[in-house]
């Protein structure tokens, strides 16, 4: 048993004498060669996949009137997607003009961590609890009648790719307290499709 554990002491003795080398041979040839006493952990990352950018034009219908309806054109839509899954969907600055109130921009804004939903076969996400805010101007005539950021107290957006490839967002919001919703459909194609 003595000799047993005075082999083991040797053993151990000699592993911790020898200094381990880590040698990390990157894809272009080069190599990285670290004492392994010099690494504190390695951690993989998961790859992150490159931004989704669709670009098409978003149809508004205010209080669900046919004759409230405007159209934003030549818009970018981006989707980036999360570790867990879920998407995220930018917004870009839109600009929607000769409205019953002027010409109103409303500011870019992200509403983030949108679930992928079986049942809908599309990705779904209530976000009023989120209180995003974006800025919205009004110009008429050459005045302006509104300018100010608002929450969007209200929202819900669906996220889904149509039979041809097409991104189809539709989203149903409102502004602060605005009394009517303003309900959203932006249709686009990837910039990737060539």
């Amino acid at each position: 048993m003595k000799k047993l554990f005075t082999l083991a002491a040797a053993l151990v003795c000699t592993l911790s004498i020898s200094a381990q080398t880590v040698k990390i041979t990157k894809t272009d040839g080069s190599t990285l060669q670290l004492q392994a006493s010099e690494i504190e952990s390695i951690v993989f990352e998961p790859a992150t996949a490159s931004p989704l950018v669709y670009m098409g034009n978003d149809t508004v219908t205010i209080n669900n009137n046919a004759a409230w309806t405007y159209i934003a054109s030549d818009l970018s839509y981006t989707i980036t997607t999360n570790s867990d899954g879920t998407i995220n969907l930018t917004k870009p600055q839109e600009v929607y003009a000769n409205t019953v109130i002027g010409t109103i921009t409303q500011s870019s804004y992200t509403i983030s961590n949108i679930a992928y939903d079986e049942e809908a076969g599309a990705y779904v996400r209530d976000y009023a609890a989120d209180k995003l805010t974006t800025h919205v101007t009004a110009v008429n005539g050459g005045k302006t009648t509104m300018n100010a950021d608002y929450v969007l107290t209200t929202g819900k957006v669906t996220v889904k790719l149509d039979a041809n490839g097409n991104c189809i967002v539709t989203d149903t919001y409102r502004f602060g307290k605005m009394p009517f919703p303003i309900s959203s459909r932006f249709k686009g194609i990837s910039t990737a499709v060539k």
